[in-house]
């Protein structure tokens, strides 16, 4: 069987911005780099040898599938214990263990229609792997990219995105500034000044998909907006990175069968309740709270049948995130 964590090596290290770095990392043992679907993600595992602690975040791979190296783009994050060690303990050289690819939240790359990528702060790492895949398999593929930060300061890859732009004919680039240096140049280091409001949403074409990132507020407005243009919600994904939404929804588990055998829902690896098949599950369960910022998965369940939700959850948010701002400009 093979280790669920691999390690890899630390090839170099990239400021993008005040807060955020660029880390390069090869297979320690000159193995493979594992194919990736762009927008996914691999999970870190590192022991800190003052606490003694073993910790477990996951970060998006920032660039495209083809390259000799995986690329982890991580943000400071203010009490970030993962993202401070980062930034401020490893250097070329070390060591890092790394899982392999996951996570749902991915481009369809099998697909040729229109795509608009939006994102907020730290929430451009996979549209950056999407964009970077597009630009070299894709290049003639429509792409309306438009990111929101607070200024040229925080702003990540400007001049690798305008280099897409160029190298794209139909890829438009759009950077919105909330809160432009005195020095920055409006349609040079940004293109817009503020928030992304409904009336700069693109125009929507017939087959466009949209991709959203960023903090709970920001793809709360985002789908909002799309909703009221009459977007239909199968052409609309997201990914939370932010604080735990504080929004709550009540989803009935429903069975197939009203008896199953050694049934465990699980919520982030905790376990929330075990039926061994003496009692209804129904019963056991009822309606069950769902916070709408938790990764949850079902699990082990029998041969008597499985269980279903009567609505999607609508979004993957995945597991072992360090929380960021609640604002999104950041």
């Amino acid at each position: 069987m093979k280790a669920f964590f691999t390690e890899y090596i630390v090839d170099r290290i990239t400021i993008e911005s005040t807060t955020v770095k660029s880390f390069y990392l090869k297979p320690s043992s000159g193995g493979t780099i594992p194919h990736f679907i762009p927008g996914q993600y691999v999970s870190i595992r590192l022991y800190m040898v003052i606490t003694g602690e073993v910790l477990i975040r996951s970060y998006t791979l920032s660039d495209s599938p083809d390259k000799e190296y995986l690329r982890l783009t991580i943000h400071q994050q203010p009490q970030g214990k993962f993202s401070d060690y980062f930034h401020n303990a490893i250097e070329v050289g070390d060591i890092i263990p790394l899982s392999l690819p996951e996570g749902s939240f991915t481009l369809d790359t099998r697909g040729t229609g229109p795509v608009v990528l939006l994102s907020a702060g730290i929430g451009i790492t996979p549209m950056l792997s999407m964009a970077e895949y597009i630009q070299k398999n894709q290049p003639e593929r429509q792409v309306h990219f438009m990111h929101s930060s607070r200024n040229k300061l925080t702003q990540v890859m400007s001049e690798r995105l305008h280099q897409i732009k160029d190298l794209c004919s139909n890829f438009h680039l759009c950077l919105l500034h909330s809160s432009p240096l005195k020095n920055e140049v409006l349609d040079t280091d940004y293109h817009i000044l503020g928030r992304l409001t409904k009336e700069m949403i693109p125009e929507i074409d017939a087959g466009s998909v949209f991709y959203i990132c960023g903090p709970n507020d920001y793809i709360k407005n985002i789908r909002g907006y799309l909703k009221d243009l009459g977007l239909p919600e199968n052409k609309v994904f997201f990914e939370y990175f932010g604080k735990n939404s504080k929004e709550e929804r009540i989803v009935e588990i429903k069975f197939e069968l009203e008896k199953v055998d050694n049934v465990t829902l699980l919520k982030s690896e905790k376990e929330v309740f075990r039926n061994k098949g003496d009692e209804s599950v129904s019963e056991l369960c009822g309606p069950v709270r769902l916070s709408s910022a938790n990764h949850y998965r079902i699990g082990t369940f029998s041969r008597h049948g499985s269980i279903l939700f009567n609505e999607p959850l609508g979004y993957y948010k995945r597991p072992f995130m360090e929380t960021m701002e609640e604002k999104y400009h950041d």
